[in-house]
């Protein structure tokens, strides 16, 4: 069993303490001859670490099927300072496959009792909002621009693999390495993909509006987040269209110039009274010859108003405004509410959760 072990400068990396704070972490990534732990091997296991203003960076490399139970009992000592693991789906097969393999030779292991963060989970409900064809790990390293020297996948090299216990050269070991160490250096390069994962989950705080812009159709509104976007992203929801960069949001809100209806939540205090096209307190209605007025409904419980309003994605608790009863929800755009960065970061993050 070979054994590498190295310092790795990792420039466009973040620091792992704005993402997990107060632990430990160890970025890992396994390469197998199949996809059943049953029937098939685990063969190389790659990982990373921060290491003050460095990485350390090692590989367990099998030359041969026989090194298998070393390597996991190897591996499984190595973790032991490290209190998060974080992998690109490794939840669903590296922790499962090494837990597997390492019952097979009655190895006593932790890998799936250890905090995890999966960084496939955490991105693929980004796949649309992005607009990526997939979520496969070099996809989302094409979309944020990092590149690699690489042009494997996993399966591709299992041939190479067992080519190369067959008759071991320095070329395949070579690819065989690369692709492990790619992948492994490639996922620190990721974590700064979670904040679309984290917009998405309402994960953030509106910091400061610091414009607004009132035109025809619709106001924009350009917010400073809590959040810092690696890729500037466009979205579109209904009529609402946001651009997010760096820290700053782009939000542009509809608008609407007309006749809405503010339904009142007590209908059986109310009559409606079809002449007036309005309800009125059954107090006020008692005057009202009862030829002219009827219990008023759910429907017709409304009070008239015209004026300029704003689209609101929900009725958010307050005063709105509907075309029809269940309707779209409006706001006055006159409303203090949208010059408040704590009613935006709300609005926000309703808009949010329609965007999945």
């Amino acid at each position: 069993m070979k054994i590498i072990e190295k310092n790795v400068p990792i420039p466009e990396a973040p620091k792992t303490e704005a993402f997990c704070p107060g632990k430990h972490p160890l970025f890992l990534d396994i390469e197998t001859t199949g996809l059943s732990a049953d029937r098939s091997q685990v063969y190389l296991v790659g990982c990373c670490y921060p290491a003050g203003n460095t990485w350390r960076f090692a590989q367990w490399f099998a030359e041969n099927p026989r090194d298998e139970e070393m390597l996991l009992k190897k591996f499984q000592d190595f973790t032991e300072p490290f209190d998060l693991l974080i992998h690109f789906n490794g939840d669903h097969f590296d922790l499962p496959f090494l837990h597997r393999r390492a019952a097979h030779y009655g190895i006593q292991d932790h890998f799936m009792e250890l905090p995890s963060l999966d960084l496939y989970k955490r991105l693929r409900p980004c796949k649309d909002f992005l607009r990526l064809p997939n979520c496969k790990l070099k996809t989302i390293e094409t979309f944020l621009g990092l590149g690699r020297e690489d042009e494997y996948n996993g399966g591709q090299l299992i041939d190479v693999y067992r080519e190369y216990v067959r008759q071991p050269d320095a070329h395949s070991e070579h690819l065989l390495l690369l692709h492990n160490e790619e992948d492994i250096l490639g996922m620190p390069r990721l974590l700064p993909a979670l904040t679309y994962a984290d917009f998405l989950g309402g994960r953030f705080s509106v910091e400061e509006l610091m414009d607004r812009e009132k035109g025809e159709t619709a106001d924009t509104f350009l917010l400073r987040l809590s959040l810092c976007f690696p890729q500037p992203v466009f979205f579109q929801e209904n009529e609402w269209q946001g651009y997010l960069r760096e820290s700053a949001l782009r939000l542009t809100v509809p608008r609407f110039q007309g006749e809405l209806k503010y339904f009142l939540p007590d209908y059986r205090s109310y009559y409606y009274l079809p002449a007036e096209d309005t309800a009125v307190h059954k107090s006020v209605a008692a005057y009202v010859d009862r030829d002219f007025r009827r219990p008023a409904t759910p429907k017709t419980c409304y009070l008239r108003r015209e004026g300029t309003f704003l689209k609101l994605p929900g009725d958010m608790g307050r005063q709105v405004f509907r075309p029809e009863f269940g309707g779209d929800c409006y706001l006055e755009e006159s409303e203090p509410a949208f010059e408040d960065p704590a009613f935006l970061e709300e609005y926000l993050k309703r808009l949010a959760c329609l965007l999945h």
